[in-house]
Formats: structure tokens, C-alpha cells, sequence
């Protein structure tokens, strides 16, 4: 009986320490899953403020990236028109450049027309030109022909007349000279002219009353006799002395 008082005993205090046992292992694992369940609230509260924070995180990403987007929309735009605008301008250039060229080409079309013009005309003045300077040498220069040739007739036409005037003037003068030596011969005395007889010849000339080369003035300077021959002889004698020169 007392053994198994003892037992029941002892097994009570067993049965009532598990049951503490158990009460406390309880407890722990109601403390630890509290503690769990704290954790996990808690934990769910920071990851519902984590996704919170990640939400309002990207929702900023998101108005961010709508802000760029809209940013780079609008640059673009801007770009875009500034590129159309561009190239219109470069379009607009290119075609008032296309039509200065156009112009300047029409100019120096125009121009090398005008210039080809005046070169032609120019040629044709030059030409005319020359042929004025060349009709005007030939002019001259006929003038000059004409001159010389007028010169040398003149200059012939002098000297024909002044051959003709030595030939008349000769003439003249043997004339008046042969008048002069028959006016002398007429006033000669007859008696003188018949007496007059040459006394020296000088030169093939015959020379009556003067002294001869080689004579010494002493000798009579008149003789009687030959009195017909002297006087024919002595009235020639006269002539060619009155016809000789000096």
C-alpha cells in the first residue's frame, strides 16, 4: 500500500510537474509565437511601409520618368521644329542661292553676249579704223608721190629752162656782142680799118693795135700795105676778140 501510495505519489508529481512542464513549454511556445507574431506584425507593418516608401518611391520614379518622357517629348518637338525650321532655312537659302546663281549666270550670259558684241564691234572700229589709217598712208603717201614727182618735174622743168635761158641768153649776148663789134667796125675810120694789120696772135686770137706775147712795144703798130686782105682779116680778128672771154 505504501508502495503504491508512494507510486501514485510520485506520479502525481510527476503528472504535476509535466503538467508544469508542459504549462511552461506552452508558454514558451505561446511567448515565442507572440513573439512571432509580433515580429511578423511588425515586419508587415515595415514591409507595408517599405512598399509604401516603394510605392511613393515609384510613383516619384513614375512622375519622374513622365516628366523626362514629357521633357524629351517637348525637346524633341523643339528639336524637331528647330531641324524643320532648319531646313526650310537651309531650303529657303539654297533656293535664293539657286536663283542668285541663275541670276549671276543669266548676268554673265548676258554679259559675255554684250561683251561678244563689243568685241565685234570693237574689230569692226579697229578695222575701220585701219582701213581709214591705211586709205590715209596711201593718201599720203600718194601726196608725197605726187610731191616729189611734181618736185622732180618742177626741178626738170627749171633746169629745161634754165638751159633754155643760158641758151637764149647766149644767144642773146653773142648777139648783142656781134652787134656791139659791128657798131664798132661801122666807126672805124676807113682809112684805119684798111691800115690795121695783126701784129701777134694771142691764143689762136687775133689782136690788132695791141702788143703781142714776145714783143717789146717798139715795133710800128700799123703798116700800108695790105690794105684789103688786112681789112677783112683785121674786122674777123675783131669779132672773135669781142666773142672770146674776158
Amino acid at each position: 500500500v505504501l508502495n503504491q501510495a508512494a507510486k501514485d505519489d510520485f506520479q502525481a508529481r510527476i503528472d504535476h510537474a509535466r503538467a508544469q512542464a508542459e504549462d511552461r513549454m506552452y508558454g514558451r511556445i505561446r511567448d515565442i509565437l507572440d513573439k512571432e507574431d509580433r515580429r511578423n506584425e511588425r515586419q508587415r507593418e515595415l514591409d507595408e511601409g517599405e512598399r509604401a516608401i516603394q510605392k511613393e518611391e515609384e510613383r516619384r520614379r513614375l512622375d519622374e520618368r513622365e516628366a523626362y518622357r514629357q521633357f524629351a517629348y517637348n525637346e524633341a518637338r523643339r528639336k524637331q521644329r528647330e531641324r524643320e525650321d532648319h531646313i526650310k532655312q537651309k531650303m529657303a537659302d539654297e533656293d535664293e542661292t539657286v536663283a542668285e546663281h541663275m541670276a549671276t549666270l543669266n548676268f554673265n550670259r548676258e554679259m559675255t553676249k554684250t561683251e561678244r558684241q563689243l568685241v565685234a564691234e570693237d574689230r569692226r572700229y579697229k578695222a575701220a579704223q585701219k582701213a581709214k589709217r591705211d586709205a590715209h598712208y596711201r593718201f599720203k603717201l600718194q601726196q608725197k608721190i605726187d610731191r616729189e614727182t611734181a618736185k622732180a618735174d618742177h626741178i626738170a622743168h627749171l633746169r629745161k629752162q634754165m638751159r633754155e635761158d643760158a641758151v637764149r641768153t647766149n644767144v642773146l649776148e653773142a648777139e648783142r656782142r656781134r652787134l656791139e663789134r659791128e657798131a664798132a667796125r661801122k666807126e672805124l675810120h676807113q682809112t684805119y680799118a684798111e691800115a690795121a694789120v695783126p701784129k701777134s696772135f694771142t691764143r689762136g686770137t687775133r689782136v690788132y693795135g695791141k702788143i703781142g706775147l714776145g714783143e717789146t712795144g717798139d715795133e710800128p703798130k700799123y703798116h700800108s700795105s695790105g690794105g684789103g686782105r688786112g681789112s677783112s682779116t683785121g674786122g674777123r680778128s675783131r669779132r672773135q676778140d669781142s666773142m672770146s672771154p674776158g
